[in-house]
């Protein structure tokens, strides 16, 4: 499949005996893109959709690094490459469909432990494998504990 060659994708898109993206047919006022406009478009949203989420934040979890309105645009290609590792921002579709009353039941959170790791919050300080964790990205310690816990 020669298609699949970077020189043939870039001659595709870019560098076509045209010039232009979206080759168009004048029709009087109106100019419609031709087949080759659309397959272009085509493959447009279909690499977008692949490789990027649009997604709005409804709730004030992430704050002060995400504020409540913030749209982000998740791309989720270097996933594919590599692991999610601790610090990441990830998100994920709710595995327990209590999220009816958000807007598309996808969560936004950080990485604060792998796999293996004992977690725990002691006096609204986050202990990891029982060191204190320094969080200079949270707005204030949390005001709940948690009981430690190890995830295999």
């Amino acid at each position: 499949m020669s298609f699949l060659r970077p020189s043939a994708l870039y001659y595709f898109l870019v560098a076509s005996p045209s010039m232009r993206w979206m080759p168009c047919q004048s029709g009087g006022f109106f100019r419609w893109p031709g087949l080759d406009g659309f397959m272009r478009l085509l493959l447009l949203a279909l690499l977008w959709t692949m490789f990027s989420e649009l997604h709005y934040i409804p709730s004030s979890s992430m704050y002060p690094t995400l504020r409540v309105g913030d749209r982000i645009l998740v791309e989720k290609a270097s996933f594919y490459l590599r692991s999610p590792a601790v610090n990441d921002i990830v998100t994920f579709r709710d595995p327990t469909k209590l999220s009816r009353d958000k807007m598309d039941g996808v969560f936004i959170k950080r990485i604060v432990a792998k796999a293996g790791d004992t977690v725990e919050i002691r006096n609204g300080e986050l202990y990891v494998n029982g060191v204190a964790r320094d969080e200079d990205f949270i707005a204030g310690p949390p005001s709940y504990t948690l009981e430690l816990t190890v995830r295999p």
